[in-house]
């Protein structure tokens, strides 16, 4: 169809514009099939242009925002909870107890040189530490009223307590 400077323009079928849109277009397959535009950084940090920033000189300066609180305890709102009814709803965890004492694990224990404190005022009561020693056996416990030696004090009216 020629126009009015003698040009002749094709106008494509309805068909053949169809197919052009219809066409899926193809991606690269890999990364390096991507075309690479080329990107210059600064050098240094001088050379990334700065954007001014302006702050308030003071506290007093900075904008507040309004807070409304509740008056009082009671028109805060209130998230419900639900408790179970029995003891028996509580949800159990199991627990895994040593079957012997000996499986009880124990960290070492550092006890200090003295008992006391090197000048004590007089009138007032201490109970030292006691100290991990071997017990008694059963029956040598049961007859001194402790398994523990260094606590078997025996009063004597004329010689005090005396240690076995």
């Amino acid at each position: 169809m020629p126009n009015k400077f003698g040009r002749i323009y094709t106008i494509p079928q309805r068909s053949t514009l169809q197919q052009t849109i219809q066409t899926p277009s193809t991606l690269p397959a890999t990364v390096q099939q991507i075309p690479q535009r080329p990107v210059t950084l600064p050098a240094t940090v001088d050379q990334i242009p700065q954007r001014p920033v302006t702050l308030p000189a003071t506290v007093d300066q900075i904008p507040q925002r309004p807070v409304t609180l509740p008056a009082t305890v009671e028109q805060i709102p209130q998230r419900p909870v639900t408790l179970p009814a029995t003891v028996d709803q509580i949800p159990q965890r199991p627990v895994t107890l040593p079957a012997t004492v000996d499986q009880i694990p124990t960290a070492p224990v550092t006890l200090p040189a003295t008992v006391f404190p090197d000048k004590m005022p007089v009138g007032m009561c201490y109970v030292p530490i006691q100290e991990w020693e071997e017990p008694y056996e059963e029956n040598l416990g049961f007859e001194a009223g402790t398994i523990f030696p260094s606590l078997v004090l025996p009063f004597d009216a004329e010689k005090g307590c005396a240690v076995l």
